[in-house]
């Protein structure tokens, strides 16, 4: 169009850095029926404390988050379909500056079931 549209941008230094996203898996490999555990108590940021960092997770690898911002560092998921999943973890400190960390976990096609014995 022949519009023409003014932005407005202010730059602000800073010494706050990005905080570091880290997380656990638990167990490290299973079948789709496995609930596994992600753990992202060892993500960091220098400037805030460590319970405060707020963590968000996406799943399927497609960047669409399944869980809202929390300062809930553990969460557990199934899967419920075998595949290789590439869980992501972002992590925002309180000053809005984000870390991300991606894992691969594979969900294997095999349950492993123990039969009843019977008497």
């Amino acid at each position: 169009t022949d519009e023409e549209e003014s932005y407005t941008l202010n730059l602000v230094a800073t010494t706050e850095t990005p905080p570091t996203a880290t997380f656990a898996v638990d167990p490290v490999s299973g079948s789709f029926t496995t609930q596994f555990t992600f753990d992202a108590s060892a993500s960091a940021d220098d400037q805030t404390a460590t319970e405060d960092p707020a963590v968000r997770w996406a799943r399927a690898g497609d960047r669409a988050w399944d869980t809202e911002w929390s300062l809930t560092k553990t969460v557990t998921h199934t899967f419920g379909l075998p595949g290789t999943y590439s869980v992501t973890l972002e992590v925002r400190d309180e000053v809005g500056l984000r870390g991300v960390a991606t894992r691969l976990v594979t969900a294997t096609g095999r349950s492993v079931f123990l039969p009843l014995a019977l008497r």
